[in-house]
Order: C-alpha cells, then structure tokens, then sequence
C-alpha cells in the first residue's frame, strides 16, 4: 500500500493497493519462501492459455466486502468525531 499525497486532501486521502512485482522484487530471490515476489499472482487469479484460473483475490474481496466497508465507516465516524472536537476547542 502506497499513500499518493498529490491525490489526496485534508478531507481525502488516497493510496495505492497492489501486488509487488517487477525486476526489483525478482533480484531478491527466495528466502525461505516462494518469494518475496508474488509475480505469479495474476496467472492464479486470472489463469493462462494452459491453466485454469484459481481465484483468490476476489473471492477474499467478496467474502469480507460487508467487514471492510463498516471498518471504513467506522474510522470516518472515529476521525470525524475527533476533528469536530478539535474544531470546537478553537
């Protein structure tokens, strides 16, 4: 996750949510792990010419959707109370 200053505001803000990749990521090679690059992501999710999909991303997404959307609306109600207190201490 990656917070993008230029696209947020003092009443927004933005990120970018993404699965690593990349040269960068492959140099590091294994550790114990499959890798500390998950590239191969996109050929589970979306499958290839010689393998079915496996989806997981969105399944996850899905089963959760209700779960996410009250947590954010939880903290927006969190941050807005505090702010309006701030504010009314000035």
């Amino acid at each position: 996750m990656k917070h993008i200053p230029e696209l947020s505001t003092l009443t927004r803000q933005t990120f970018f949510v993404t699965v690593r990749h990349g040269k960068k990521y492959l140099k590091q090679g294994k550790k114990g792990t499959l890798s500390q690059d998950a590239w191969y992501w996109r050929f589970l999710e979306f499958g290839t010419r010689k393998m079915r999909a496996q989806p997981f991303l969105r399944p996850a997404l899905e089963a959760k959707r209700r779960e996410a959307v009250q947590a954010m609306k939880d903290r927006l109600s969190d941050r807005i109370e505090l702010e309006t207190k701030a504010l009314n201490r000035k």
